[in-house]
């Protein structure tokens, strides 16, 4: 591993999560852009198609126009086009989920520059039916409690709070998924485990990584809304200029809906770091780790029956601390000690020590 790799099985504030997510975009950005093309590509494309369809359709540039054409059924293409994106972008939301728990699983194998397209792919193909269970098991706990916004006042509350509640659970359940081989309820359960005491640390992450994927999508969409609006601005009441306001508009869209899929991926990354976050605290099984890695590099030895004479001496050694008695080490053999504050000549306190010069000599 390079010396700037960055350790993923460590305890992190929020701030720490947030930073190190970025830090972990820039050291892999060249896979993460691949992969972003591989399958935002397709989706950029096929929600251009059908913004250009659902403009032309629509004929933007005549307001009377619009009205006729929803008075006469057209509002039907609004509808079909507007389905047709909401689908694909979701299935291609689920993709790049995927995708991503496989780039940070192989990241914690191999480290930063040793991950190839081909590996992503493969790590999509082996843990793609796990969390798609798990994304099924989220839209379920969306939709069921869905009714609770009917009741006046609390239940829009308790509806968001509830959905606030179950994506945080389900998005560590995907790395529960991928990092220790849960499925389904098993893994729900392990991700509820893990939040126990952390959830609120756990609920700040997700927000604010959405929240600033949300203000980074805005920002670069914006060159291409300000071209869109003047496009359509000077195409206004032209009849000879309805495709280019249908390209203008279409483009936006299409830009507006890559960028939001492709954000998602901030989100995906910081709670995968907070989901080492939470078991590192829970469980240290990353500082056992790195002990064992640094007795591997120092060639320690295993303890084995070459350890067990020092243990035993040190359990001797705790005896007489709490006995006084004397311990037998295995190096000198038993002496006979006088009693406290006499010597073996029966002088007794510190004038033992005193001699004088006859008798040192």
């Amino acid at each position: 591993m390079s010396a700037s790799h960055i350790e993923l099985r460590q305890e992190r504030s929020l701030t720490d999560v947030i930073n190190v997510t970025f830090g972990f975009i820039r050291a892999n950005v060249r896979i993460i852009g691949k992969t972003l093309a591989f399958i935002v590509g397709p989706v950029a494309f096929m929600t251009l198609a059908a913004g250009l369809f659902l403009t032309v359709s629509l004929d933007i540039s005549n307001a009377e126009r619009i009205l006729q054409d929803f008075s006469s059924g057209s509002i039907l293409a609004l509808v079909g086009a507007g389905a047709i994106v909401m689908i694909v972008t979701t299935v291609a939301g689920f993709l790049l989920t995927v995708a991503t728990m496989g780039i940070v699983r192989l990241y914690d194998e191999r480290g930063a520059g040793a991950i190839a397209l081909d590996d992503v792919w493969g790590e999509m193909k082996t843990h793609g039916p796990t969390l798609f269970l798990i994304a099924v098991m989220l839209f379920f706990a969306f939709v069921l409690p869905y009714p609770l916004q009917l009741i006046p006042c609390l239940g829009p509350i308790v509806y968001l709070a509830w959905a606030l509640y179950a994506q945080t659970v389900f998005t560590i359940s995907y790395s529960v998924c991928v990092f220790e081989g849960k499925s389904g309820w098993s893994a729900f359960q392990r991700s509820r485990e893990l939040l126990r005491d952390h959830f609120w640390q756990s609920l700040g992450v997700y927000i604010v990584a959405n929240i600033l994927a949300q203000i980074l999508a805005a920002g670069a969409s914006l060159p291409a809304g300000i071209a869109s609006f003047i496009a359509a601005f000077f195409a206004w009441g032209d009849e000879s200029a309805p495709q280019s306001i249908a390209v203008a508009v279409g483009a936006f869209y299409a830009v507006v809906v890559l960028l939001s899929v492709a954000l998602l991926m901030i989100t995906i990354i910081a709670m995968s770091f907070q989901y080492f976050n939470l078991v590192e605290r829970k469980e240290r099984a990353g500082l056992r780790q790195r002990v064992e890695e640094m007795a591997d590099r120092a060639g320690v030895p295993d303890h084995g029956s070459s350890a067990t004479a020092p243990n035993r001496r040190s359990k001797d050694m705790q005896a007489h601390r709490k006995t006084g008695a004397g311990v037998d080490t295995g190096d000198e053999e038993d002496v006979e000690r006088p009693p406290p504050g006499e010597d073996d000549d029966g002088d007794s306190g510190p004038d033992r020590w005193r001699r004088s010069d006859s008798d040192v000599a």
